[in-house]
């Protein structure tokens, strides 16, 4: 994601319901967000964002293989075991179409992350981000379309 994306981004006012959360304009503050959801529909979108804190980024080599794909698998059946991990959140946003959500402003989450987006026209999009230390500032941003979604994450 280039500066210039990440600026309009920040500048798209955001119109959307959030149950559980405050919501942060990018209007209204100058941060970057770490989570975006963008309605690229023509329709208004709901999207169910969570984020699990799964543990320390190192050692990764101290799991099995099939770590990640057993996490996946039980994230999209609703069966992760939420007492053991660190904390969860959860987000129900319904987003206008155009605009874009941005639940949290900055997020001081470390270690392994897995975020998933659902959306009330069935699509579900998981990504996993990695985040070494406070200091490091990440981004997770979700794009919901008529019968589709995609996602990009990274560090600014």
């Amino acid at each position: 994601m280039d500066a210039a994306r990440r600026g309009l981004l920040a500048a798209v006012p955001a119109a959307v319901a959030v149950t559980g959360c405050s919501l942060v304009s990018g209007t209204e503050s100058e941060d970057r967000p770490p989570y975006t959801v963008e309605n690229e529909s023509g329709a208004p979108r709901s999207v169910d964002l969570r984020v699990w804190k799964v543990g320390a980024v190192d050692p990764l080599e101290e799991r099995t293989d099939s770590f990640r794909d057993d996490f996946e698998a039980a994230a999209a059946d609703g069966e992760v075991d939420e007492s053991r991990f660190e904390w969860t959140d959860s987000y129900d946003l319904t987003i206008e179409p155009g605009a874009a959500a941005a639940p949290l402003e900055s997020s001081s989450a470390t270690g392994l992350l897995y975020v998933e987006a659902s959306a009330d026209h069935g699509e579900r999009i998981g990504v996993w981000v990695e985040v070494g230390n406070p200091a490091d500032d990440f981004f997770v941003d979700c794009s919901v379309y008529e019968a589709g979604t995609s996602v990009t994450t990274g560090a600014y």
